[in-house]
């Protein structure tokens, strides 16, 4: 489960090869393609806060403390449910499915951009 979270939390942060990366992208070069410095900057900063906030909540629930040698038990001695797995899974599979085939989906949403101008 935390590592579909840490999945979910590389791609709002914008890190590739996830998603949210390349909505980052394009949003960060707009800014400065406009010289909109401030907006630049709010983006970045909050990729680095997310980064700051996001990896280490996934980072402490998969790895074992410094200097513990004892494992810890679950909390929950039956799992997640496997349909909340599954979930996760496959949203986890998306976001990175979605950074390769960005280039698919945005040909094809092509001819909705070009109506809606």
């Amino acid at each position: 489960v935390f590592s579909c979270f840490l999945i979910g939390a590389l791609s709002v942060i914008g890190l590739p090869p996830f998603a949210g990366m390349w909505s980052k992208f394009m949003l960060i070069t707009a800014s400065f393609g406009t010289r909109e410095w401030v907006t630049a900057a709010a983006m970045i900063v909050s990729s680095l806060l997310g980064l700051i906030y996001l990896v280490p909540v996934a980072i402490r629930a998969l790895l074992q403390p410094a200097g513990d040698g004892s494992p810890r038990g679950f909390i929950r001695p039956g799992g997640a449910p496997g349909p909340a797995v599954a979930a996760l899974m496959a949203t986890a599979a998306g976001c990175v499915a979605l950074f390769f085939l960005a280039d698919a989906v945005a040909s094809y949403l092509a001819p909705i951009a070009g109506r809606v101008r």
